[in-house]
Protein backbone atom coordinates (compact mmCIF):
# COMPACT_ATOMS: atom_id res chain seq x y z
CA UNK A 1 0.00 0.00 0.00
CA UNK A 2 1.52 3.41 -0.91
CA UNK A 3 2.04 6.45 1.55
CA UNK A 4 -0.80 8.63 1.15
CA UNK A 5 0.90 11.99 -0.63
CA UNK A 6 0.92 14.58 1.96
CA UNK A 7 3.42 11.93 4.04
CA UNK A 8 5.36 10.87 0.95
CA UNK A 9 6.16 14.44 0.32
CA UNK A 10 7.07 15.69 3.54
CA UNK A 11 9.08 12.03 4.22
CA UNK A 12 10.80 12.40 0.78
CA UNK A 13 11.85 16.20 0.99
CA UNK A 14 12.89 15.16 4.87
CA UNK A 15 14.86 11.94 4.66
CA UNK A 16 16.08 12.14 1.01
CA UNK A 17 16.14 15.84 0.29
CA UNK A 18 17.99 16.66 3.64
CA UNK A 19 15.40 19.54 4.60
CA UNK A 20 15.26 20.43 7.66
CA UNK A 21 11.28 20.32 9.32
CA UNK A 22 11.05 23.77 8.89
CA UNK A 23 12.34 23.73 5.33
CA UNK A 24 10.00 21.17 4.52
CA UNK A 25 7.06 22.49 6.09
CA UNK A 26 7.69 25.90 4.04
CA UNK A 27 7.74 24.04 0.96
CA UNK A 28 4.41 22.28 1.70
CA UNK A 29 2.65 25.62 3.11
CA UNK A 30 2.41 23.65 6.47
CA UNK A 31 3.31 24.60 9.90
CA UNK A 32 7.17 22.81 11.34
CA UNK A 33 5.18 20.73 13.54
CA UNK A 34 2.93 19.64 10.99
CA UNK A 35 5.70 18.21 8.93
CA UNK A 36 7.60 16.73 12.07
CA UNK A 37 4.11 14.52 12.24
CA UNK A 38 3.49 13.94 8.68
CA UNK A 39 7.09 12.35 8.65
CA UNK A 40 6.12 10.35 11.26
CA UNK A 41 3.37 9.29 10.34
CA UNK A 42 5.01 7.90 7.41
CA UNK A 43 7.47 6.34 9.26
CA UNK A 44 5.80 4.63 11.05
CA UNK A 45 3.44 3.54 8.04
CA UNK A 46 6.63 2.11 6.40
CA UNK A 47 7.57 -0.15 9.42
CA UNK A 48 3.43 -1.05 9.46
CA UNK A 49 3.83 -2.55 5.66
CA UNK A 50 7.62 -4.00 5.87
CA UNK A 51 6.45 -6.03 9.42
CA UNK A 52 3.71 -7.27 6.84
CA UNK A 53 6.17 -8.79 4.68
CA UNK A 54 7.95 -11.09 7.19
Amino acid sequence: MALPFDQRAALVLHTFGGCTHAETGRILGISESAAKVRVHRARHALVEQLQEWR
